[in-house]
């Protein structure tokens, strides 16, 4: 499958988890790793926390790889992990059978739950993309990933997620929420705007007072 091909079809599969579901829900993309520059591969740590999520200042989310490596991010493909022993450019850099992610979610540094967290799963481009997975879903779920079902949703809402693979290999390309979870962004408090007001105030009084001298 030509990078072009794995393109166009992330596009496609991003575009349609942005169609709402119902008529006031909606997937919102908060990171995608598909995007990811030839500059910018290379490894990461294994704790690693994404911050300001959808441009809200205080949401995060702390990815941990099971195995204590380092993340890696392939330009050609998503997000995957290091075999232990190598961590540069290493052709199993995806996300083995025995590896998984934990992702915990905060605001302002404490727990903060989402609805609806959704992942999109890509594979090697000269691979023909998903080699058929399975995940295991916190321990209780299993879940086909393929090429024509490269995307799960969890069934729970909560803070923290967790996920590992049993068959196959993959790449995390992207994770999704309900638009409903995404926490609104901070407005000033009361005495802050009655602050804001009477400094204006003051402003506009000081300027008429000049005018009239």
């Amino acid at each position: 499958m030509s990078k072009l091909a794995t393109l166009l079809k992330v596009t496609l599969l991003s575009t349609i988890l942005s169609v709402p579901f119902m008529a006031n829900a909606e997937l919102i993309k908060l990171l995608d790793f598909t995007e990811t520059k030839p500059k910018d591969e290379g490894a990461v740590p294994g704790v690693f926390t994404f911050e300001n999520l959808a441009g809200i200042e205080g949401f995060s989310v702390t990815f941990t790889t099971n195995t204590g490596a380092d993340h890696w991010l392939d330009a050609g493909s998503g997000l995957g992990i290091c075999p232990l022993d190598d961590c540069n450019s290493n052709p199993e850099d995806n996300i083995n059978v025995g590896e998984g992610l934990t992702f915990e979610f905060t605001l302002d540094g404490e727990p903060y739950v989402v609805v609806d967290f959704t992942m999109l799963f890509v594979g090697h481009d000269n691979e023909g993309g998903i080699s058929d997975s399975i995940l295991l879903l916190q321990d209780i779920s299993e879940r086909s990933i393929t090429n024509a079902t490269p995307t799960t949703q969890y069934s729970v809402d909560r803070d923290t997620y967790y996920f590992v693979v049993v068959s196959g290999e993959v790449y995390l390309g992207s994770i999704w929420i309900d638009d409903s979870a995404v926490p609104p962004e901070a407005v000033p408090e009361p005495g802050n705007i009655l602050l804001f007001l009477t400094a204006i105030a003051g402003l506009i009084g000081s300027r008429k007072l000049k005018s009239n001298k």
